[in-house]
């Protein structure tokens, strides 16, 4: 009997199962891997403009009063909402600053206010807060009389 080299019909089809099942597997890791990445620079985004409302908040240029799911100007594919809360300290308050991504059905809808929700999904919002004075004014309004020296 004479033996040729090569691989047999078997051989053949049991690597191929194994080439496609591993082209499968790493297919899928790119997808996930694609989507958190995704997620990620959302999550850096709303970190960012959360940050950046709440600076405004503190420094007497933007209203601190209680807001329910607005568009952000900075970016339009997210909502926030601000939350004031009393605070045991006295004379302070807490204020709360969530932002969450819009769902791609209200980026891609005109309106947004049909399917948006006003609370955001737990697990991609973001939330800072600090305390402030009840009364902001004293934060714009020098505590000592200026006197310019002549």
């Amino acid at each position: 009997m004479i033996r040729r080299g090569g691989f047999s019909l078997f051989e053949v089809m049991i690597a191929t199962a194994v080439f496609v099942l591993g082209l499968t597997l790493i297919l899928q890791m790119l997808g996930t891997s694609e989507l958190f990445s995704r997620r990620a620079a959302e999550t850096i985004t709303a970190q960012v403009i959360c940050q950046n409302k709440l600076n405004e908040i503190a420094m007497g240029l933007a209203d601190w009063s209680e807001v329910k799911r607005e568009e952000c100007e900075e970016n339009t594919d997210f909502w926030y909402s601000i939350r004031t809360l009393p605070h045991p300290a006295l004379a302070l308050q807490q204020v709360e600053v969530i932002v969450w991504p819009k769902s791609v059905r209200e980026r891609n809808s005109n309106s947004g206010s049909s399917t948006a929700t006003d609370e955001p999904l737990s697990a991609r919002q973001v939330r800072l807060s600090c305390l402030l004075p009840r009364d902001p004014d004293p934060l714009l309004k020098p505590q000592v009389p200026l006197e310019v020296p002549q």
